[in-house]
Protein backbone atom coordinates (compact mmCIF):
# COMPACT_ATOMS: atom_id res chain seq x y z
CA UNK A 1 0.00 0.00 0.00
CA UNK A 2 1.52 3.60 -1.50
CA UNK A 3 1.03 6.44 1.26
CA UNK A 4 0.41 9.67 0.25
CA UNK A 5 3.33 11.83 0.00
CA UNK A 6 2.42 15.02 1.61
CA UNK A 7 4.19 18.26 0.08
CA UNK A 8 5.25 20.42 3.58
CA UNK A 9 4.56 24.25 2.50
CA UNK A 10 6.33 27.36 3.78
CA UNK A 11 3.98 29.81 4.29
CA UNK A 12 4.44 33.09 1.76
CA UNK A 13 6.07 36.28 4.09
CA UNK A 14 3.86 38.44 2.21
CA UNK A 15 0.50 36.57 3.29
CA UNK A 16 1.74 36.38 6.87
CA UNK A 17 2.46 40.01 7.09
CA UNK A 18 -0.55 41.17 5.44
CA UNK A 19 -2.27 38.92 8.58
CA UNK A 20 -0.16 40.52 10.84
CA UNK A 21 -1.70 44.16 9.67
CA UNK A 22 -4.57 43.10 9.83
CA UNK A 23 -4.54 41.71 13.60
CA UNK A 24 -2.96 44.86 14.81
CA UNK A 25 -5.56 46.98 12.83
CA UNK A 26 -8.04 44.80 14.60
CA UNK A 27 -6.84 45.09 17.65
CA UNK A 28 -6.14 48.28 17.64
CA UNK A 29 -10.33 48.79 17.28
CA UNK A 30 -10.74 46.15 20.26
CA UNK A 31 -8.08 47.26 22.73
CA UNK A 32 -8.68 51.10 22.78
CA UNK A 33 -12.65 50.57 22.72
CA UNK A 34 -12.50 48.42 25.84
CA UNK A 35 -9.48 50.17 27.54
CA UNK A 36 -10.66 53.80 27.12
CA UNK A 37 -13.91 53.50 26.93
CA UNK A 38 -14.60 50.27 29.32
CA UNK A 39 -12.11 50.51 31.54
CA UNK A 40 -10.68 54.13 31.77
CA UNK A 41 -14.23 55.76 32.18
CA UNK A 42 -15.39 53.43 34.89
CA UNK A 43 -11.91 54.12 36.77
CA UNK A 44 -12.17 57.81 35.95
CA UNK A 45 -15.69 58.53 37.20
CA UNK A 46 -14.50 56.17 40.52
CA UNK A 47 -11.93 58.67 41.16
CA UNK A 48 -13.06 61.59 39.89
CA UNK A 49 -17.17 61.37 39.72
CA UNK A 50 -16.71 62.18 35.48
CA UNK A 51 -15.62 60.32 33.16
CA UNK A 52 -14.06 61.74 29.65
CA UNK A 53 -17.50 60.78 27.75
CA UNK A 54 -19.20 63.59 29.88
CA UNK A 55 -16.44 66.59 29.36
CA UNK A 56 -17.34 69.11 27.12
CA UNK A 57 -14.37 69.90 25.44
CA UNK A 58 -15.58 73.59 24.29
CA UNK A 59 -16.03 74.73 27.69
CA UNK A 60 -13.82 75.85 30.74
CA UNK A 61 -12.68 72.86 31.93
CA UNK A 62 -12.66 72.26 35.79
CA UNK A 63 -9.65 70.83 37.41
CA UNK A 64 -11.23 67.25 38.05
CA UNK A 65 -12.09 67.45 34.35
CA UNK A 66 -8.19 68.29 34.29
CA UNK A 67 -7.52 65.19 35.82
CA UNK A 68 -10.03 63.03 34.02
CA UNK A 69 -8.75 64.11 30.30
CA UNK A 70 -5.06 63.22 31.63
CA UNK A 71 -5.76 59.97 32.64
CA UNK A 72 -7.77 58.97 30.01
CA UNK A 73 -4.99 60.21 27.61
CA UNK A 74 -3.20 57.59 29.50
CA UNK A 75 -5.31 54.56 28.90
CA UNK A 76 -5.51 55.67 25.43
CA UNK A 77 -2.03 55.25 25.11
CA UNK A 78 -1.72 52.56 26.28
CA UNK A 79 -4.75 50.68 24.44
CA UNK A 80 -3.93 51.70 21.38
CA UNK A 81 -0.58 51.88 20.74
CA UNK A 82 1.08 49.31 23.32
CA UNK A 83 -1.46 46.15 23.87
CA UNK A 84 -1.74 45.63 19.67
CA UNK A 85 1.96 45.20 19.51
CA UNK A 86 2.11 43.34 22.59
CA UNK A 87 -0.61 41.02 21.34
CA UNK A 88 0.14 40.49 17.68
CA UNK A 89 3.81 39.43 19.46
CA UNK A 90 1.71 37.02 21.56
CA UNK A 91 0.28 35.62 18.16
CA UNK A 92 3.86 35.20 16.91
CA UNK A 93 4.76 33.62 19.87
CA UNK A 94 7.58 36.31 19.76
CA UNK A 95 9.05 37.93 22.62
CA UNK A 96 7.99 41.65 22.37
CA UNK A 97 12.12 42.89 23.67
CA UNK A 98 13.57 40.59 20.47
CA UNK A 99 10.52 41.20 18.52
CA UNK A 100 10.88 45.17 18.77
CA UNK A 101 14.98 45.15 18.88
CA UNK A 102 13.99 46.14 22.87
CA UNK A 103 16.88 44.12 24.54
CA UNK A 104 19.13 46.13 26.63
CA UNK A 105 21.69 47.14 24.13
CA UNK A 106 24.29 49.61 25.53
CA UNK A 107 24.69 53.03 23.78
CA UNK A 108 27.82 53.72 21.44
CA UNK A 109 29.33 56.35 22.57
CA UNK A 110 29.01 58.22 19.21
CA UNK A 111 25.42 58.58 19.78
CA UNK A 112 25.41 60.80 22.88
CA UNK A 113 26.99 63.46 20.60
CA UNK A 114 24.99 62.54 17.36
CA UNK A 115 21.93 62.30 18.34
CA UNK A 116 21.09 66.00 20.13
CA UNK A 117 22.94 67.12 16.92
CA UNK A 118 20.14 65.29 14.77
CA UNK A 119 17.54 66.32 17.20
CA UNK A 120 18.60 69.91 16.71
CA UNK A 121 18.77 70.01 12.86
CA UNK A 122 15.56 67.87 12.90
CA UNK A 123 13.59 70.35 14.95
CA UNK A 124 14.55 73.47 12.63
CA UNK A 125 13.50 71.66 9.68
CA UNK A 126 10.21 70.24 11.17
CA UNK A 127 9.27 73.81 12.19
CA UNK A 128 10.10 75.17 8.30
CA UNK A 129 8.23 72.66 6.82
CA UNK A 130 5.08 73.70 8.81
CA UNK A 131 5.36 77.52 7.32
CA UNK A 132 6.05 76.04 3.59
CA UNK A 133 2.30 75.15 3.65
CA UNK A 134 1.33 77.98 5.67
CA UNK A 135 -0.55 78.86 2.79
CA UNK A 136 -2.65 76.34 1.82
CA UNK A 137 -6.22 76.78 2.60
CA UNK A 138 -7.69 74.26 4.96
CA UNK A 139 -11.32 73.26 5.05
CA UNK A 140 -12.83 75.41 7.92
CA UNK A 141 -13.86 71.69 9.95
CA UNK A 142 -9.94 71.04 9.92
CA UNK A 143 -8.79 74.30 10.87
CA UNK A 144 -11.69 74.49 14.21
CA UNK A 145 -10.43 71.42 14.97
CA UNK A 146 -7.20 72.13 15.45
CA UNK A 147 -8.21 75.65 17.19
CA UNK A 148 -9.66 73.05 19.41
CA UNK A 149 -7.05 70.63 20.13
CA UNK A 150 -4.98 73.73 20.99
CA UNK A 151 -7.23 75.39 23.26
CA UNK A 152 -7.23 72.09 24.73
CA UNK A 153 -3.28 71.56 24.96
CA UNK A 154 -2.84 75.02 26.65
CA UNK A 155 -5.48 74.27 28.96
CA UNK A 156 -3.78 70.86 30.34
CA UNK A 157 -0.05 72.48 30.28
CA UNK A 158 -1.24 75.28 32.26
CA UNK A 159 -0.56 73.44 35.58
CA UNK A 160 1.64 74.53 38.09
CA UNK A 161 3.93 72.81 40.83
CA UNK A 162 6.79 70.36 40.10
CA UNK A 163 4.20 67.52 40.37
CA UNK A 164 1.88 68.91 37.73
CA UNK A 165 5.26 69.28 34.79
CA UNK A 166 6.16 65.80 35.83
CA UNK A 167 2.88 64.26 34.76
CA UNK A 168 2.97 66.30 31.76
CA UNK A 169 6.34 64.67 30.92
CA UNK A 170 5.03 61.56 31.84
CA UNK A 171 1.73 62.00 29.79
CA UNK A 172 3.24 63.83 26.78
CA UNK A 173 6.61 62.76 26.89
CA UNK A 174 8.01 58.99 28.19
CA UNK A 175 4.73 58.08 27.19
CA UNK A 176 4.36 58.95 23.63
CA UNK A 177 8.17 58.22 23.32
CA UNK A 178 7.97 54.72 24.11
CA UNK A 179 4.50 53.65 22.67
CA UNK A 180 4.30 55.07 20.14
CA UNK A 181 7.66 53.75 18.59
CA UNK A 182 6.55 50.15 19.61
CA UNK A 183 3.52 50.75 17.34
CA UNK A 184 4.92 52.75 14.60
CA UNK A 185 8.64 51.57 14.32
CA UNK A 186 9.03 48.12 16.02
CA UNK A 187 5.19 46.82 15.00
CA UNK A 188 4.15 48.93 11.81
CA UNK A 189 7.27 49.64 9.70
CA UNK A 190 8.76 45.80 10.54
CA UNK A 191 5.23 44.89 8.79
CA UNK A 192 5.37 46.55 5.90
CA UNK A 193 8.90 46.04 5.28
CA UNK A 194 7.64 42.26 5.10
CA UNK A 195 5.30 43.05 2.99
CA UNK A 196 6.68 45.75 0.46
CA UNK A 197 10.44 44.05 0.55
CA UNK A 198 11.75 47.41 0.15
CA UNK A 199 12.73 49.48 3.75
CA UNK A 200 12.31 52.98 1.98
CA UNK A 201 8.82 52.10 1.02
CA UNK A 202 8.42 50.51 4.74
CA UNK A 203 9.64 53.73 6.37
CA UNK A 204 7.66 56.14 3.97
CA UNK A 205 4.37 53.80 4.86
CA UNK A 206 5.16 54.25 8.37
CA UNK A 207 6.14 58.03 8.67
CA UNK A 208 2.62 58.58 6.54
CA UNK A 209 0.59 56.47 9.10
CA UNK A 210 2.45 58.45 12.03
CA UNK A 211 1.47 61.98 10.82
CA UNK A 212 -1.92 61.02 9.99
CA UNK A 213 -2.57 59.52 13.48
CA UNK A 214 -1.88 62.54 14.81
CA UNK A 215 -4.54 64.38 12.92
CA UNK A 216 -3.26 67.99 12.59
CA UNK A 217 -3.04 68.86 8.82
CA UNK A 218 -1.15 72.01 9.25
CA UNK A 219 1.92 69.62 10.43
CA UNK A 220 1.21 67.05 8.27
CA UNK A 221 4.89 67.82 6.87
CA UNK A 222 6.68 68.45 10.28
CA UNK A 223 4.92 65.08 11.47
CA UNK A 224 5.52 63.04 8.35
CA UNK A 225 9.20 64.33 8.09
CA UNK A 226 9.97 62.99 11.94
CA UNK A 227 8.01 59.76 11.38
CA UNK A 228 10.71 59.95 8.42
CA UNK A 229 13.98 60.38 10.74
CA UNK A 230 12.32 57.94 13.48
CA UNK A 231 12.20 55.19 10.72
CA UNK A 232 15.45 55.58 9.19
CA UNK A 233 17.08 56.11 12.70
CA UNK A 234 15.74 52.62 13.30
CA UNK A 235 16.63 51.14 10.40
CA UNK A 236 19.88 52.18 10.63
CA UNK A 237 20.76 51.16 14.54
CA UNK A 238 18.50 48.11 14.67
CA UNK A 239 17.70 49.45 18.02
CA UNK A 240 14.25 50.92 18.77
CA UNK A 241 15.76 52.66 22.11
CA UNK A 242 17.32 55.06 19.51
CA UNK A 243 14.42 56.36 17.98
CA UNK A 244 12.38 55.87 22.03
CA UNK A 245 15.56 58.40 22.98
CA UNK A 246 15.24 60.75 20.02
CA UNK A 247 11.10 61.01 20.66
CA UNK A 248 11.11 61.13 24.51
CA UNK A 249 13.51 64.83 23.91
CA UNK A 250 11.78 65.74 21.09
CA UNK A 251 8.73 66.23 23.36
CA UNK A 252 10.26 66.69 26.53
CA UNK A 253 12.58 69.92 25.33
CA UNK A 254 9.11 71.38 23.95
CA UNK A 255 7.68 70.95 27.21
CA UNK A 256 10.43 72.81 29.03
CA UNK A 257 10.03 75.40 26.62
CA UNK A 258 6.63 76.11 26.66
CA UNK A 259 7.03 75.04 30.62
CA UNK A 260 9.73 77.97 30.83
CA UNK A 261 7.52 81.01 28.55
CA UNK A 262 4.22 80.14 30.76
CA UNK A 263 6.80 81.47 33.75
CA UNK A 264 8.48 84.52 32.39
CA UNK A 265 11.40 83.03 31.63
CA UNK A 266 10.90 83.59 27.65
CA UNK A 267 9.77 86.35 26.38
CA UNK A 268 8.52 84.67 23.06
CA UNK A 269 6.37 81.84 22.99
CA UNK A 270 8.55 79.01 20.87
CA UNK A 271 5.68 77.88 19.23
CA UNK A 272 5.35 81.32 17.40
CA UNK A 273 8.79 81.75 16.42
CA UNK A 274 9.39 81.74 12.54
CA UNK A 275 12.74 80.61 11.44
CA UNK A 276 14.34 82.81 8.03
CA UNK A 277 13.53 79.82 5.17
CA UNK A 278 17.50 79.98 4.37
CA UNK A 279 17.64 78.13 8.04
CA UNK A 280 15.26 75.72 7.77
CA UNK A 281 16.26 74.47 4.15
CA UNK A 282 20.00 74.10 5.85
CA UNK A 283 18.39 72.17 8.81
CA UNK A 284 16.74 69.83 6.42
CA UNK A 285 19.57 69.16 4.47
CA UNK A 286 22.16 68.73 7.69
CA UNK A 287 18.92 66.57 8.69
CA UNK A 288 19.58 63.90 5.10
CA UNK A 289 22.67 64.37 5.20
CA UNK A 290 23.56 63.40 8.94
CA UNK A 291 21.42 60.51 8.42
CA UNK A 292 23.13 59.68 5.58
CA UNK A 293 26.45 59.90 7.85
CA UNK A 294 25.39 57.64 10.70
CA UNK A 295 24.47 55.33 8.16
CA UNK A 296 27.91 54.63 6.75
CA UNK A 297 29.15 54.99 10.03
CA UNK A 298 27.16 52.34 11.40
CA UNK A 299 27.34 49.78 8.32
CA UNK A 300 31.78 50.42 8.82
CA UNK A 301 31.29 49.94 12.85
CA UNK A 302 28.50 46.73 12.59
CA UNK A 303 30.05 44.64 10.06
CA UNK A 304 33.99 45.05 9.77
CA UNK A 305 34.01 44.14 6.02
CA UNK A 306 35.16 46.36 3.38
CA UNK A 307 32.44 46.92 0.78
CA UNK A 308 33.43 48.58 -3.07
CA UNK A 309 29.77 48.26 -4.34
CA UNK A 310 26.29 48.12 -2.70
CA UNK A 311 25.52 45.14 -4.87
CA UNK A 312 28.60 43.49 -2.45
CA UNK A 313 27.26 44.30 0.86
CA UNK A 314 25.93 41.08 1.67
CA UNK A 315 27.33 39.00 4.35
CA UNK A 316 27.15 35.72 5.76
CA UNK A 317 25.33 34.90 9.08
CA UNK A 318 24.83 31.26 9.27
CA UNK A 319 26.92 28.55 7.83
CA UNK A 320 25.72 24.75 7.71
CA UNK A 321 26.57 21.40 6.33
CA UNK A 322 22.90 20.31 6.81
CA UNK A 323 20.88 21.74 3.56
CA UNK A 324 17.28 21.57 5.90
CA UNK A 325 18.66 23.75 8.67
CA UNK A 326 20.03 25.84 6.06
CA UNK A 327 16.61 26.36 4.35
CA UNK A 328 14.57 26.58 8.29
CA UNK A 329 16.77 29.39 9.47
CA UNK A 330 16.39 30.93 5.85
CA UNK A 331 12.63 31.02 6.04
CA UNK A 332 13.04 31.93 9.89
CA UNK A 333 14.63 35.07 8.81
CA UNK A 334 12.38 35.69 5.73
CA UNK A 335 9.02 35.36 7.43
CA UNK A 336 10.69 37.81 10.33
CA UNK A 337 11.17 40.73 8.21
CA UNK A 338 15.09 40.16 6.81
CA UNK A 339 16.29 40.34 3.52
CA UNK A 340 17.91 36.93 2.81
CA UNK A 341 19.63 34.95 0.41
CA UNK A 342 21.11 31.54 0.21
CA UNK A 343 24.49 30.76 -0.70
CA UNK A 344 25.26 26.76 -1.46
CA UNK A 345 29.12 26.27 -1.68
CA UNK A 346 27.97 22.55 -0.59
CA UNK A 347 29.66 20.08 -3.29
CA UNK A 348 26.69 18.21 -5.23
CA UNK A 349 29.08 14.94 -6.13
CA UNK A 350 30.63 14.27 -2.73
CA UNK A 351 28.67 15.79 0.05
CA UNK A 352 31.31 18.04 1.23
CA UNK A 353 31.39 21.99 2.27
CA UNK A 354 28.81 23.83 3.68
CA UNK A 355 25.78 26.51 2.94
CA UNK A 356 25.35 29.62 4.16
CA UNK A 357 22.80 32.63 4.93
CA UNK A 358 23.91 35.82 3.65
CA UNK A 359 21.77 39.35 5.07
CA UNK A 360 22.30 42.82 3.97
CA UNK A 361 25.15 44.16 6.04
CA UNK A 362 22.43 46.73 7.68
CA UNK A 363 20.90 43.91 9.40
CA UNK A 364 23.72 41.40 10.51
CA UNK A 365 23.93 42.64 14.35
CA UNK A 366 19.68 42.44 14.00
CA UNK A 367 19.63 38.90 12.41
CA UNK A 368 22.77 37.31 14.31
CA UNK A 369 21.03 38.23 17.31
CA UNK A 370 17.70 36.72 16.04
CA UNK A 371 19.11 32.92 14.92
CA UNK A 372 21.16 33.08 18.58
CA UNK A 373 17.63 33.66 20.45
CA UNK A 374 15.70 31.52 18.10
CA UNK A 375 17.97 28.55 18.61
Amino acid sequence: MLLPIIEHRQPNPKVEALLRLLILISSTGVFMYVVVNIIGNFICFKLFGTSYVNIDLDGELTSLEIQTYKLTQLFYQVGAFLLPPLFVAMVMRKSPGRLYSLEKKAFRRVMWVFLPMLLFFAALASSHLVEIISWIEWPSVLLESESLSMKLMDTLLATSGGLGWLVNLLIFAVMPALVEEIYFRGCLQRIFGQLFRNHHVAISMGAIVFALIHGQATGILAFTFMGLVLGYLYHITTNLWYPIVFHFFNNGISLLLDGLYRQGHLQTDPNDIVLPPAIGWAALLLTIGALVMLGKYWDRVSVRVKLDTAQEAWVKVFASSDLLKIQMVNDSLARDGYDVMIVNKKDSSYGFGEAEVHVPYHQYESARAFIDQSS
